[in-house]
């Protein structure tokens, strides 16, 4: 699904209005290694630099717990904590050290920005500095975010996703019954059924909002992918929208336009869909499992519970959330660096990471276990089951190197429907010519 042609990182970070140095020219296959034959780390002491960011106190604590439990298993290594700015702060800074040859030895990265440093060669080939039962343990979506051509350049940590989350006096004023089982998910239809009785009965100016806001449309791909679209052409080199299944999504989309059951946000807004739910104004968001705590904050007497996302002939899906830990080619110290990056994301380690931090795993041993979350739970359970529907067609699209300007043409054309009133047929149409434009070298 995935091709990437390599391109110097010149042409990279000029989509990032980045003016990088010819010297940083890079291809994805410099600097990996030939072979595990040498796979013994130094006995000297080593320093390793880790930028990251911390999102939360619970991340915080995350990561000083597996880093601090990492030193002492490891006297010689040092871990040089880099923390920055979340955000796009985050990227800017990271580019910033790119662009200057200052490479940090492990970064964290989101899935959907992975692409573009894949394809500039600065991250290092892991394939043969991860074990292959660690390799073969991860969820099929989340090694298809992080591998090109079968070959593994970070390694996943985490992941968080959608679900369906509702305000619970309104649908007991509308008599509604949430599904207590994926398998029994809305289906399309059902969930319109909802969407338009809970509007009428709980006297609500919309039925629902979506957070797909400050230029996330990408999450609204779930719906086309369980109905068997997808954004790409099979190899990734055109737009694949322009197909029965993709109008059908696109069509899905601007019914909920048209009957007024959507909040008028539109993905390049910058509307916070967290607060137009919490502040009783719809009674329903499409939102992911990180909000929960906003939401017993901020909903002010009211309950909220949360069901599964709405499944087409049978197949459902979400989206794909989270972090991968990458090693930079540059690293002066690769096998140690490789050795952390191991270390963060094993089935233990990632495990007490998420249960601390409320994140989800993304290994399938990890994802079978019973997991102790310090919070919700029981909510998170649900999002357990949710996590392993992400379709692995979508992750593979989601860190294609084009990915940040094909986002940009998602998120304009669903704004066409949502706030212009357009018709699906004309925002297909305009959706695949932006799309092979993006693609374009």
């Amino acid at each position: 699904m995935k091709s990437l042609k390599v391109k110097s990182i010149l042409a990279i970070f000029i989509s990032l209005s980045i003016m990088l140095p010819m010297t940083l020219t890079g291809c994805a296959n410099k600097n990996e290694p030939t072979s595990k034959t040498d796979d013994t780390v130094t006995s000297e002491p080593v320093t390793l630099d880790f930028t990251y960011w911390e999102g939360s106190p619970s991340d915080k604590k995350g990561f000083d717990t597996l880093i601090s439990k990492f030193e002492n298993e490891n006297p010689n290594i040092k871990i040089n904590k880099q923390i920055l700015p979340s955000g796009s702060k985050y990227y800017e800074s990271l580019d910033t050290r790119i662009a200057g040859k200052q490479y940090p030895s492990i970064a964290r990265v989101q899935y959907q920005k992975l692409g573009r440093y894949i394809d500039a060669g600065v991250l290092l080939d892991m394939t043969s500095y991860i074990d292959k039962a660690s390799q073969e343990d991860l969820i099929p979506a989340f090694k298809s975010a992080v591998s090109v051509e079968d070959k593994l350049y970070a390694m996943p940590h985490h992941t968080d996703t959608m679900g369906l989350f509702y305000n619970k006096g309104m649908f007991e004023k509308a008599g509604i019954q949430v599904p207590t089982s994926i398998d029994k998910a809305w289906t399309w239809d059902e969930f319109l059924d909802v969407a338009r009785k809970v509007k009428e009965k709980a006297g609500v100016k919309y039925a629902f909002t979506y957070k797909w806001t400050k230029n996330t449309g990408y999450r609204s791909l779930p719906f086309l992918y369980m109905n068997g679209g997808s954004i790409l052409n099979e190899d990734g080199t055109k737009a694949g929208i322009n197909t029965p299944q993709g109008l059908e999504y696109l069509k899905y989309i601007e019914t909920w336009s048209k009957e007024g059951l959507i909040s008028k946000t539109s993905p390049s807004s910058n509307d916070n869909a967290d607060e137009i739910f919490a502040s009783g104004t719809v009674a329903m968001e499409f939102g992911g499992n990180y909000i929960m705590s906003y939401l017993d904050e901020n909903m002010k007497g009211q309950k909220w519970g949360v069901t599964y996302m709405p499944q087409k002939n049978g197949k459902t899906g979400s989206d794909m959330g989270g972090n991968a830990l990458g090693v930079f080619a540059k690293s002066k110290h690769p096998k140690e660096a490789a050795k952390f990056v191991e270390f963060m994301t094993n089935a233990e380690n990632s495990k007490q990471f998420c249960e601390v931090t409320n994140f989800l795993p993304v290994r399938k041993s990890v994802s079978q276990e019973t997991m102790k979350f310090a919070t919700y739970n029981e909510e998170m359970k649900l999002f357990l089951d949710q996590v392993k529907t992400i379709d692995p067609k979508m992750a593979a699209v989601e860190t294609n190197r084009k990915f940040q300007p094909i986002t940009q043409v998602i998120s304009d054309n669903i704004e066409k429907l949502i706030l212009n009133g357009a018709r699906s047929e004309e925002v297909v149409k305009d959706m695949e010519k932006g799309i092979n434009e993006a693609l374009k070298d």
